[in-house]
């Protein structure tokens, strides 16, 4: 057994298991609810119309529906889709952007589709997760976004009947609704600064501006309902776009583009707390200086979050941090041939292979 660190976007949970895609090995890693071991159930191999840089990941976000992995694109060109019980893995094509990186930054499910985010394309895309066909959701004459630059960044709010989302180089929150497809610009009256996302919670939005040190908070119909000040006076960041926002318990988390810490934010109490990583940031390494921490979740009434370039993971202890140790329980052992070439050169050995493209700590 192999004690590794690993990082990820997002966690999604089924049964007893949570399961999540390592940046590192394009893995699909299965982890036990109590986090004491894991492994890997699938590989997707690298893309090689894309160039491999070792600091940026191929994919990234990852959604399950019924027995299905569905799995967003960072630098790769295609999104995947994972079938574990044929054990078969596909891809699917859309429509091209002029950026390529980060084309789609969040995927909402509703009933059984996956609506996707745009972050540098300029579409939004709606994939049937029943029978894979993706086609694009109208903007009815608005424009969201001219691809040229970033559309959401952080959360979008997601709603029983649509989607709040910000975009950043249009400086507007718009609304899609799931029953016509429609979009609407909901942008405040006065509201004119660039937006690091929205969140819905306690029937109340939740938005942070890009450039300033403040939470505007908006009732239903999307009007002003008060700002709160982000005073923390130990916070290491001048750049004030998150590029999450989660709710855990009564609590609002942020988690930021260029700081060493996150914020943490009581919802009853209107406090905002820092929580130091007491990580050091790699300027030179764009998930670090970019998405210094790439998730945060609960488990277990636990707060944990994954450092993006290291994949370590932690967990929150009283605002202060603790490393955990994960355990590899089992070889990679599916039988389909997806194997992943770096440097041109094949990795069969298993100790080799999991060197190689995982954050190894010790031997057990």
């Amino acid at each position: 057994m192999i004690n590794i660190k690993l990082s990820m976007n997002n966690i999604v949970s089924d049964k007893d298991k949570l399961y999540f895609l390592a940046f590192s090995s394009n893995s699909i890693i299965e982890m036990n609810k109590d986090m004491s071991k894991c492994r890997i159930i699938a590989r997707i191999p690298r893309d090689e119309r894309v160039l491999y840089n070792e600091k940026l990941p191929l994919y990234e976000g990852i959604y399950l529906y019924q027995n299905k992995f569905f799995i967003l694109p960072d630098l790769a060109e295609r999104i995947v889709v994972y079938d574990r019980g044929r054990n078969d893995l596909r891809y699917i094509a859309y429509p091209d952007s002029k950026n390529k990186y980060t084309p789609f930054f969040r995927g909402v499910m509703h009933d059984n589709y996956l609506y996707i985010i745009p972050c540098t394309h300029n579409r939004i895309f709606r994939l049937n997760m029943l029978n894979e066909e993706i086609s694009e959701v109208g903007a009815n004459g608005i424009c969201i976004h001219s691809g040229e630059n970033v559309c959401a960044w952080g959360a979008v709010a997601e709603l029983r009947d649509g989607i709040a989302f910000t975009s950043m180089e249009q400086k507007k929150i718009f609304w899609l609704r799931y029953e016509d497809e429609t979009i609407e610009d909901m942008t405040p009256v006065g509201m004119n600064e660039e937006l690091s996302g929205i969140l819905y919670y306690k029937e109340r939005y939740w938005v942070i501006p890009k450039t300033t040190n403040r939470l505007i908070v908006l009732d239903n119909n999307f009007k002003i309902v008060s700002e709160k000040r982000i005073d923390v006076d130990n916070y290491k960041s001048s750049d004030w776009s998150f590029m999450k926002m989660q709710v855990i318990g009564s609590c609002i988390y942020f988690l930021p583009r260029r700081a060493n810490m996150f914020l943490k934010f009581n919802i009853s109490e209107e406090v905002f707390e820092p929580i130091d990583t007491n990580l050091s940031i790699d300027e030179e390494n764009r998930l670090d200086k970019f998405m210094p921490i790439s998730n945060v979740w609960e488990n277990n009434g636990q707060v944990f979050f994954a450092h993006s370039s290291s994949g370590r993971i932690f967990r929150v202890d009283q605002n202060e941090t603790v490393e955990c140790k994960m355990i590899i329980d089992n070889a990679y052992n599916n039988s389909y041939d997806n194997t992943i070439v770096y440097e041109n050169d094949e990795i069969d050995n298993l100790n080799e292979f999991i060197k190689s493209l995982i954050f190894v700590r010790e031997v057990i």
